[in-house]
This record gives structure tokens, C-alpha cells and sequence, in this order.
């Protein structure tokens, strides 16, 4: 998906066809700028990571992606890029925020402009801001196509996002150095991390995969069915809620309640404990919202999830893989185990699981005839 440039004419490149993860011709940085740091990863060919930085930002020059403060953040990143001695200068931009509007739609098979006509005119109701106002760009998930009939449908993840909203970013690089060469979303960029774990493992065929982004804003809830985008749940309660509530439970502040969170194995511990407790409370309200999506998603193709791959800054709290997987019942994995080795980058460390935004956005896919 590239809600700045896309290739037309691509309505017959899905029959017959399968997606894969291509090679890049040249590297590429890899840019995620959130509300608390920026993820900055300079991938080189095949899918090797060469730099990656992660640097944080002061409170309140993002707001709910929102750029408040756009000269202070262009400062940063360019000090960023030549402290790292960065030199690439095209880059990939990871856009997220509560004003995108994502949705997976079906219609009749139909030509490029026809798609677009037809997803304003399913989208239009719900955008708060006058549809000129908007990008809107889409990628094609299936085609399907019923045993008897003449003509089957097709299945797209269509995406709206301000205008306003993606040049602020792209004036914010650019006056960094930098050249956007295309945007891309959360659920497309989770479909391609899915994509490279299982083409990395050759052993493992395409399962039903659940991806979970605890962020800090927010907590998003993403299914593939044999790689391919099923269904996206986004609830609106994040890490930075978890850590408010530590502050207020205790004496400390919340950048002493961020580090006690993450340097705590809270799961096991005291249920008398008040912030025990509330770290309890706060998961198991999550895994409630799980387990209804999961539920979801099997009744409406009667097939389990088979793995959960859980991501961001809020999967790194200590014992809560193995919490997920006791409450739920499925396999859990830290996404960043599987990128270090996909992307040849060991001493990623934990950050690996905080980069996924950063590295997917990188990748591209293409549309492959099946032999």
C-alpha cells in the first residue's frame, strides 16, 4: 500500500496470483515517529538491517500523531542521522493516529478508478472532514470467486488519510534531509511481517496469525488467514494508561513508573498488592477484547488461531507472553525473536520487538502468478 504513489492498471494482478515479499533494488530507512520516541531503521538489501536508532521524544511534540512542534522534531532527526552517520536518504514513513480511517471492503471485479470511485463512496459517511480533504489508496486482498458464477469479487483494505496529516510528516523529513517515498499503514505493514516471517521459515506453512501491537496509545488487534489481512480491532487503551495508573497506585512519577513496569514480573505476584492488582485488571480487560475477536474471527471461518506474535513497547513487560498464553490458550512469541533472526540482527536485542513498525514499512510485496 502507498497511499503517495500506486501503480495503475493493477485490477488483473490478483487472479491466479499470490503476494510476495520482493528484494529491494537499493536500501532504504525505515521511519516511525510515535508519540513517545522515533524508530529510525536503515535496511540494506534482502531485508538485512545495517542501522537502526531509537530516540526519544519530549512529551507533547506528538499528540495523538499529531505534530505539535514540527521544528523541534526536525532538529532531532537530523541530529539523529548524523550522529548514526545515516546517509540514505529515501525513506519509508510508518503513519498511524486516531484520524486514519481503515476498512476492509468488498465489490464486484472492477478496474483502478473505478475501486477509488467506489471506496469514497463507501467511506464518506464516516470522514469527519470533506472527502477532497483525504488520500485514498487501497491494496487488493483477495479475489473471490463462487463456483458457479461468471464474475467473482474482490476483497480490499482500503485506507483514507488526511492530506493535512501525511504532508506535515513529509514536510518534517524533508526539511531533515530526508525523501518519502511512500506511506504505509499498521495492518498492511503487520500483513508484510507476516508475510517475511513465514517465507523465512520454510518449514512453517501460512497459518491463521493473530499480531498484537501493545502501543502506547492504544492496543490493536490484527488476523491473517494464511498471511493475508482478516480482520483489524483497535481498542483505546495503551501502555501509557498502564503507567498513569502505576504513578497514581504509588509514589513515584511516571517516568520512575515506566521503568519499575518494565523491570517488574508483576504476573505471580501479590494479587493484595494494589499495583499488582491493577496490572492484572489492566490485562485481563485486554485479553477479554482477545478472546472476543479470536472468537470472532473463528466462527466466521470456522478455523483457530494457530500463533499470536505480540509487538511494541508494551510486550516487553516481563512474563506476559506467558500470561497471554495461559489465559488464551494459544502459542504466544515476541515478534522480535523472529525479526533478529529474519533480519540477521542479533544485537537488536529487545528493541527488535519496538522496530516492527520501522522495519515492515520497509518491505514491499508484489503480485506473483501460482504455478
Amino acid at each position: 500500500m502507498a497511499i503517495i504513489k500506486r501503480k495503475k492498471k493493477q485490477s488483473d494482478m490478483y487472479h491466479n496470483s499470490i503476494r510476495k515479499i520482493i528484494e529491494k533494488e537499493k536500501p532504504i530507512l525505515g521511519v516511525d515517529i510515535g508519540s513517545s520516541s522515533i524508530k529510525i531503521v536503515a535496511m540494506k538489501k534482502n531485508h538485512v538491517i545495517d542501522k537502526w536508532v531509537c530516540e526519544s521524544v519530549p512529551i507533547g511534540m506528538l499528540n495523538q500523531g499529531i505534530i505539535e512542534a514540527k521544528e523541534p522534531l526536525v532538529g532531532i532527526i537530523k541530529d539523529v542521522l548524523k550522529i548514526n552517520k545515516i546517509k540514505i536518504k529515501d525513506c519509508a514513513l510508518y503513519l498511524s493516529g486516531k484520524d486514519l480511517i481503515i476498512r476492509e471492503l468488498t465489490f464486484p471485479k472492477m478496474d483502478d478508478l473505478q475501486i477509488i470511485e467506489n471506496i469514497k463512496q463507501e467511506i464518506s459517511s464516516v470522514l469527519p472532514q470533506n472527502l477532497d480533504e483525504y488520500k485514498i489508496d487501497y491494496k487488493i486482498l483477495d479475489y473471490i470467486k463462487e463456483e458457479d458464477a461468471l464474475e467473482g469479487q474482490i476483497r480490499v483494505l482500503a485506507v483514507a488519510a488526511p492530506e493535512k496529516l501525511i504532508y506535515s510528516y513529509m514536510d518534517v523529513l524533508k526539511k531533515a534531509g530526508l525523501k518519502v517515498k511512500y506511506v504505509d499503514v499498521l495492518p498492511n505493514i503487520a500483513g508484510k511481517l507476516c508475510n517475511l516471517i513465514h517465507s523465512e521459515r520454510s518449514n512453517d506453512k501460512p497459518n491463521n496469525t493473530c499480531i498484537i501491537d501493545f502501543g502506547a496509545k492504544a492496543t490493536e488487534v490484527m488476523i491473517f488467514r494464511d498471511c493475508n489481512y482478516f480482520l483489524h480491532k483497535s481498542i483505546s487503551y495503551g501502555g501509557g494508561y498502564l503507567t498513569e495508573t502505576i504513578s497514581q497506585r504509588s509514589d513515584m512519577d511516571e517516568a520512575d513508573a515506566e521503568e519499575f513496569k518494565h523491570n517488574t514480573n508483576f504476573f505471580g505476584g501479590d494479587l493484595d498488592d494494589p499495583i499488582v492488582r491493577a496490572v492484572y485488571d489492566y490485562f485481563d480487560y485486554l485479553i477479554r477484547d482477545f478472546a472476543r475477536t479470536i472468537e470472532f474471527y473463528g466462527n466466521r471461518t470456522q478455523e483457530s488461531v494457530d500463533v499470536i506474535y505480540v509487538m511494541g513497547g508494551g510486550s516487553l513487560l516481563k512474563g506476559l507472553p506467558g500470561y497471554l498464553e495461559s489465559q488464551l490458550g494459544i502459542k504466544v512469541k515476541e515478534i522480535g525473536e523472529v525479526i533478529r533472526t529474519t533480519t540477521k540482527a542479533d544485537a537488536l536485542g529487545s528493541y527488535a520487538s519496538i522496530l516492527p513498525q520501522a522495519i515492515g514499512v520497509t518491505l514491499r510485496e508484489e503480485w506473483r502468478r501460482e504455478r
